[in-house]
């Protein structure tokens, strides 16, 4: 590709600096194994622009992520998460009084968020996403919640909201710029309105060398500045920008730009610790990809049985970028609609937690250390002492 352009800022001459070939376009569990060997596969070419900070894959095509299988939900909600998502809406509603009001959210379909704001402060909501079809809310009589099974566009403007909310979703836009100036257009004159982002933090992704958080769905990645830059160009103010989730996701808020300049945060000023993080990041990926291939050799070697908890697509890309599946023969979640079916590109069994007994695995690999207490507990209870080793 040459000169490609910045999805974000629109500069050109972005940098490549992390490469992946035929991994799954999408980590949706499959029906069968032959089906989960046989899944659709792309590239990952991940370029950083030194103008904003702004990370995507130049290789993604987002026609072939839409001719993968339809949406499904990533796993099922842990209390953890679940607490956290009722202890954001509490706060959300108390810091900007939505009590009563129109709230909108714009995402995949999860709706989590949507519903507990409707729920706690008494608000009116609509969901727009694809995902709404069939997604956790879908068929549900939630009090007060519209479901709109579609993409976001132009035509949804006249929609007025108070508040507008859009969580893990826009990492998987390839044309951020464009998605974010059609929010603030769907605002329109008002200046009261709030609107709230969530996406991964790409700062922790490139430190950790965290190499099961780059799939091809997820296309862009943001940092505290590249994500406040976006929106500042987009037309909006920063009302705040912070670190959630055990500081794995961004959260920024923000309302219609009154012409002035709004606050910054010192953190905005990452571009150089980025550049050297980019600099550094596919030497140091590479070794801690070899240290986990050897991890995996001697569990082997020893007689251990290891699983990995969590069909999500962190386990995906995982189990993707090491791919020996001989090492790990099943896929642990305990979302029942994913059981029995087959993980994307390595093909090894999503089973329930109860199997476990029957199968006594020696170490368990989990996906996200947020769900380590959780796991332990399943594993108290089915009397196991598997040790519990997080990604």
């Amino acid at each position: 590709m040459h000169n490609p352009t910045c999805h974000s800022c629109g500069s050109t001459g972005l940098s490549v600096f992390y490469e992946a070939t035929g991994m799954p376009v999408a980590s949706h569990v499959l029906t069968s194994r032959a089906e989960a060997l046989a899944c659709p596969r792309g590239d990952m070419r991940l370029a950083f622009c030194r103008t904003c900070g702004f990370i995507e894959n130049l290789a993604f095509d987002p026609s072939a992520l839409a001719a993968s299988s339809p949406w499904e939900r990533a796993q099922a909600a842990s209390t953890r998460l679940s607490a956290f998502v009722d202890d954001l809406a509490a706060r959300l509603i108390e810091r900007y009084d939505l009590r009563g009001k129109t709230i909108l959210d714009i995402g995949r379909g999860e709706g989590e968020l949507l519903a507990q704001l409707s729920r706690q402060g008494g608000n009116r909501a609509v969901g727009i996403g694809p995902g709404y079809a069939s997604g956790p809310l879908a068929g549900q009589a939630t009090s007060g919640v519209a479901h709109l099974p579609e993409h976001h566009a132009d035509e949804h403007a006249g929609l007025s909201a108070d508040f507008i909310c859009c969580r893990r979703t826009l990492e998987h836009i390839q044309a951020t710029s464009e998605f974010v100036r059609l929010v603030r257009k769907a605002v329109g004159p008002r200046r009261d309105t709030v609107v709230f982002f969530e996406v991964p933090d790409v700062h922790r992704v490139l430190q950790e060398l965290a190499f099961w958080d780059i799939s091809y769905e997820t296309c862009s990645y943001f940092s505290f500045g590249s994500l406040a830059r976006l929106f500042r160009a987009s037309g909006f103010d920063i009302l705040d920008i912070a670190n959630e989730s055990d500081d794995q996701h961004l959260v920024v808020e923000a309302c219609p730009a009154n012409g002035g300049i709004g606050p910054y945060w010192p953190r905005e000023n990452d571009l150089e610790a980025l550049s050297g993080l980019v600099e550094r990041f596919w030497e140091r990926a590479a070794t801690k990809i070899a240290d986990w291939r050897a991890f995996l050799r001697r569990s082997q070697m020893r007689g251990q049985r290891v699983v990995v908890w969590s069909s999500d697509s962190k386990g995906v890309a995982f189990l993707n970028t090491l791919q020996d599946e001989a090492q790990v023969e099943f896929v642990v979640d305990s979302d029942a609609a994913r059981q029995g079916k087959f993980i994307a590109g390595t093909g090894q069994e999503v089973v329930a937690p109860a199997f476990l007994s029957l199968y006594q695995p020696d170490v368990v690999i989990a996906t996200d250390p947020v769900h380590c207490p959780d796991i332990r507990d399943d594993l108290d209870r089915l009397q196991l002492r598997a040790d519990v080793v997080a990604l």
